[in-house]
């Protein structure tokens, strides 16, 4: 078991990656979108359920931080050079 940063930290089983020893476990139900998407993301990329989880809500808070200190989120097309802004509700 590592430290850093004054966390302990132990190897996720089968993944290699660490994590904190002290977790939250939560239990939520998806509607069949989030379901959908993250079933998805889940086949695509390998990664387990709970990383993209958290990778999610950790871009999420990102995002919200950024839009309350005045920054614009938007997406841009280099191809056609337009750009729009992106609403989170």
């Amino acid at each position: 078991m590592a430290q850093q940063g004054g966390r302990r930290l132990s190897t996720v089983k089968g993944s290699g990656e660490r994590m904190p020893d002290e977790v939250e476990r939560v239990t939520v139900s998806l509607i069949p979108k989030a379901s959908k998407i993250l079933n998805e993301l889940h086949a695509e990329t390998k990664m387990s359920k709970t990383d993209i989880t958290n990778r999610a809500l950790i871009l999420y808070g990102f995002i919200t931080e950024q839009l309350e200190a005045g920054a614009e989120l938007r997406l841009h097309n280099p191809e056609t050079g337009q750009s729009a802004p992106v609403v989170l509700l």
